[in-house]
């Protein structure tokens, strides 16, 4: 009878810590990078759309997407793009730095020499005007049109925009009403030279240590989430609840 109650409370125990790796892991994989994408032009074009129907400043379909039809146009999806090349110096610091080994996934979605879209002057004849010798027609409004779909200044104040009522979707979460909720049977202490805390666990009734995530133990957890490797991320979260449990939940 012993051994059956010690076996059933190992078993409750291991549901309630593979339950918690489950619960971080979903958190993990759900924060995407595409999704963060999608969620922040939501934001910012909603937040936009709220000032940009006054006739001084009306914004007709904007974007801070780059024209399809542009110089600097690329058909890269989300945030997996081709880094630019780098000058010698950059690029010894890119892999070392002071000793330490740089990122080995920096180049993991290739390296491009320039940034230019090949087909831009083909698309030409689709919004401007050439003559019978095939010069191109150039007057006050095709001068303005190309100025709009071409000029880097005039991305880069769309771009401005768009960082701008980024700005003001955070500073609207901040202050906004934010829901946390839960319960638990956990008794903190916390002391003047040891900032750990001591919790029940039901299932053994033993009391165990612990103590919240450090800054390198969250860089753990980042770096994994940016592999997209699913050992990698359950390796990461084993590792940090193991420390931070001072090896209570060794798995």
């Amino acid at each position: 009878m012993k051994n059956r109650e010690m076996i059933v409370k190992s078993h409750i125990r291991n549901i309630i810590f593979f339950s918690t790796m489950a619960l971080i892991f979903s958190v993990l994989v759900g924060c995407a990078d595409r999704n963060y994408l999608r969620e922040a032009d939501q934001e910012a074009l909603s937040t936009i759309a709220e000032r940009a129907g006054d006739e001084r400043w009306k914004l007709e379909n904007y974007s801070v997407a780059v024209d399809e039809r542009s110089r600097f146009y690329d058909d890269a999806q989300g945030t997996e793009v081709e880094r630019p090349t780098d000058d010698e110096d950059s690029n010894r610091y890119m892999h070392r730095v002071d000793g330490y080994e740089g990122w080995e996934y920096w180049d993991e979605d290739g390296v491009s020499s320039e940034y230019i879209n090949e087909q831009w002057q083909e698309q030409l004849t689709g919004y401007v005007e050439f003559d019978a010798d095939g010069n191109l027609m150039l007057n006050a409004d095709t001068a303005l049109t190309l100025a709009y779909i071409h000029s880097p200044e005039f991305q880069r104040q769309k771009e401005t925009l768009y960082l701008a009522a980024l700005d003001v979707t955070a500073e609207r979460f901040r202050l906004n009403t934010q829901y946390f909720g839960g319960y638990d049977t956990n008794y903190r202490h916390r002391g003047t030279l040891n900032p750990a805390g001591l919790g029940y666990d039901p299932s053994t009734g033993n009391t165990i240590k612990y103590r919240p995530f450090l800054v390198k133990e969250q860089k753990v957890l980042m770096i994994a989430q940016d592999t997209g490797n699913q050992k990698d991320m359950i390796k990461a979260v084993s590792e940090m609840v193991k420390n931070c449990t001072y090896g209570a939940f060794d798995k």
